[in-house]
């Protein structure tokens, strides 16, 4: 059977997931019951509206996942403890990446990681996704854990093909501000070696930034909005109440620098302020938004290419990486 290699970062807020045939998913980690009662309208013969989601069995259950579970699903879950890794909506997660990307007939070398805080729990993490495989007739697959901001480093040394396009760059002392949903991971890396006294997790995301925009808007707006309407908000800056639209920009920059200024701090007290490093990466989903106010306090900070993708492509360079020694 052929060889197939997958790089998947499955974070609170969204999943990602490459494979090394071209195909890609993107989707929300919000998973709900399938209701058998949904009906759609198709008006003058005009397509169904694509989504960033879809349907799954999982133990022989219907489920929504993604853009439909928010959409349709009664009670939508978005896991974030530590134990989620064993939860059933985690395993319906990654149903999803493994049926969009797994090709009948092809061994998967499958790439994944976990927030700093939780990386001890790899072995679990292992041992979920073998499982999962093992559901789908595949035992022999090859999976790897490492620290999920080890994916944006990957990204930065290695080409699309797994090849390392600087040796100085791989060698060099390297921190990764890694913005994620609920929580932003430091990892520091030197000469290639995973530094863990120099890594570690603080509970600031978007999230953070969403939780203060719908406090604020509640208190002055007596406007109660969901998270979804609180993320519509900070991409367009203003809210439509009935026929009046808010500009909210300045609200938007205040909640944003309130949570900038929080990992800013986290970043000086772990790294001295960063002055010993000889790069500075900034990813994850929450990398576009933070990078203006963290880049005031740090000139240096690099932000990495696509940050949403930055993780989940770096999964995959590895992967094919490590094809490539045992060939």
């Amino acid at each position: 059977m052929g060889g197939l290699r997958l790089g998947v970062d499955v974070g609170y807020g969204h999943t990602k997931a490459l494979s090394s045939t071209g195909v890609s998913v993107l989707f929300p980690s919000a998973v709900g019951l399938a209701d058998a009662q949904h009906f759609r309208l198709e008006f003058n013969g005009r397509p169904a509206v694509a989504t960033r989601g879809g349907t799954v069995q999982c133990d022989g259950v219907s489920y929504l996942y993604g853009e439909p579970a928010l959409r349709h699903a009664r009670t939508v879950v978005h896991p974030r403890d530590r134990r989620w890794i064993e939860s059933r909506p985690y395993r319906i997660l990654w149903h999803a990446v493994l049926e969009s990307l797994v090709v009948p007939g092809m061994v998967p070398r499958i790439v994944t990681g976990l927030p700093v805080s939780f990386y001890p729990d790899r072995e679990r993490l292992h041992n979920v996704v073998c499982a999962l495989l093992r559901d789908r007739g595949i035992s022999d697959a090859q999976v790897t854990v490492v620290p999920q901001p080890f994916g944006s480093f990957f990204d930065s040394v290695f080409d699309l093909h797994g090849h390392v396009q600087d040796e100085a760059q791989a060698l060099a002392h390297v921190g990764i501000v890694d913005v994620g949903y609920f929580t932003t991971d430091l990892v520091e890396v030197n000469d290639l070696e995973f530094v863990q006294k120099g890594s570690g997790s603080i509970e600031v995301g978007v999230a953070t930034v969403l939780d203060t925009l719908r406090r604020v808007i509640a208190e002055e707006l007596a406007r109660s909005l969901d998270v979804q309407e609180a993320e519509q908000v900070l991409r367009d800056r203003c809210l439509k109440v009935k026929e009046h639209r808010h500009d909210l920009g300045g609200l938007c920059d205040l909640a944003v620098r309130e949570a900038a200024t929080a990992v800013a701090a986290y970043v000086r007290q772990l790294w001295s302020g960063a002055e010993g490093l000889d790069r500075l990466l900034l990813t994850g989903g929450g990398g576009m938004v933070f990078q203006p106010f963290l880049q005031a306090e740090f000139p240096e900070l690099m932000l990495a290419p696509a940050p949403v993708l930055a993780n989940a492509r770096g999964f995959l360079q590895y992967a094919l990486y490590c094809e490539r020694q045992v060939a």
